[in-house]
């Protein structure tokens, strides 16, 4: 479940019809979610499944830490990105 607050929806909103107020929050809502939509067993299910849509994640320690006894993650190989100095 997603709890959030988006700062000013209420006055953007407010005088707008529901149909329009839906389309305009509605694309909103769902980078919100797609943010929020992980945890070790969406993951795990994705790439089990072979529905994974990501080429680079970022997870908390214990998800990474359970990702990688389990075989889940890859390592990025840096020489084909430029290098590794480059990004971190």
């Amino acid at each position: 479940m997603l709890f959030a607050d988006l700062k000013g929806s209420m006055e953007l909103l407010a005088e707008r019809d529901p149909e329009e107020a839906r389309r305009l929050l509605d694309p909103v809502l769902e980078r919100m979610m797609e943010a929020v939509d992980g945890g070790i067993g969406v993951l795990r299910a994705k790439i089990q499944g072979g529905a994974n849509n990501w080429d680079v994640v970022q997870v908390e320690s214990e998800e990474l830490l359970l990702g990688c006894e389990e075989g889940l993650f890859e390592k990025i190989d840096w020489t084909k990105l430029a290098g590794r100095d480059r990004f971190l």
